[in-house]
């Protein structure tokens, strides 16, 4: 959390993503429609799933690790 430029652009594309999807005029000229509690579970689901992959992974090769070391 050191690159503050980073954090800011992150935090802008996020509030600028959320206003397209919520604000009634831009979802006009957008098209897009406001995402219901189900839409935003499997949004969340579906994005993360690479983090909790790779989590998975470095579990995996920690007890690897681990065990060759006993």
């Amino acid at each position: 959390f050191t690159n503050k430029k980073l954090i800011l652009a992150t935090g802008v594309s996020f509030f600028l993503q959320m206003a397209v999807v919520y604000i009634p005029f831009l979802q006009k000229i957008f098209k897009t429609e406001a995402l219901g509690i189900f839409d935003w579970v499997l949004v969340v689901g579906i994005s993360s799933f690479p983090l909790w992959a790779m989590e998975i992974v470095k579990l995996i090769n920690r007890k690897r690790n681990f065990l060759k070391g006993l």
